[in-house]
Order: structure tokens, then C-alpha cells, then sequence
């Protein structure tokens, strides 16, 4: 019996230590894999006189697309988040691009950036990839 249960408790440890657990805090973040972007972040910032700074950046790897950016300052409306000052521009040089816009965020709502890349292929036009990223949010 205890030759039995030995080798249970081995084959038992065997399929177990098969496995790989990763633990994460709240605090960390996982970035997800894109094809054609390195990255893309969204920060703001708070400001004097009620003004908030925007930043969306990206980073492409290669050429032959048009990226376009949008950087949009998100408040709240008791529902979700809706877009109340956007700003879109559109990219195809390869490497880091970004819009930093500020603008006046009147007090009472929680705010946030929101970062949209679209990649699409400068031939056919086809959405090939999009990307996303939100900041912090901040109270005003």
C-alpha cells in the first residue's frame, strides 16, 4: 500500500510541476502582442486652471502602412466613458509618433486618456491591426 501510494504522490507532483503559475498584483499590467506596433501608452496629467494634458504615443515597425492615432480625453457620464475632446492625426513614418493636446476639463468628472491606433495598409487600404490603451484616471 504504501509503495502504491508513493508512487500516486510522485505522479501526482510529475503532472503538477508541469504546469506554470504566474502571480500578478493588481498594479501590474499585461501588454498585449501586436503584429505591426512595439507599443502604445496613454497618460494624462493634471494641469493649473482646470486645463488636463493628453498623451497618446505609439511606436510602428514597419513601413507600407498609414497608422492613424487618436488621442481622446474620456470623462464619465454615470454610464461609462464617453469621448468629450478628441484629436486624430495620421502617421507613416516607421518609429515612435504621438499627440500631446491640452485641454480644459471642467471640474465634477473623472477623466481619462484613451489611446486608439488603426494600422491599415497604405496599398489596399484593409485595417490590418488596431490598438488600444487607457490611463489612470483622474478626479477634477
Amino acid at each position: 500500500m504504501k509503495k502504491v501510494f508513493a508512487l500516486l504522490f510522485a505522479f501526482v507532483l510529475l503532472v503538477v510541476g508541469c504546469f506554470n503559475v504566474t502571480a500578478t498584483n493588481e498594479a501590474s499590467e499585461v501588454m498585449p502582442r501586436y503584429t505591426h506596433i512595439s507599443y502604445v501608452t496613454a497618460g494624462i496629467y493634471e494641469g493649473s486652471l482646470g486645463f488636463v494634458t493628453c498623451t497618446s504615443t505609439y511606436s510602428c515597425l514597419y513601413e507600407d502602412y498609414t497608422f492613424t492615432l487618436t488621442c481622446a480625453l474620456q470623462r464619465t457620464n454615470g454610464s461609462g466613458w464617453v469621448n468629450y475632446k478628441t484629436e486624430t492625426q495620421s502617421f507613416t513614418s516607421v518609429g515612435a509618433n504621438a499627440i500631446e493636446k491640452t485641454w480644459y476639463a471642467p471640474a465634477g468628472y473623472t477623466y481619462r486618456t484613451y489611446t486608439t491606433v488603426v494600422v491599415k495598409n497604405s496599398r489596399t487600404g484593409k485595417v490590418v491591426e488596431t490598438a488600444t490603451a487607457d490611463s489612470p484616471f483622474i478626479y477634477r
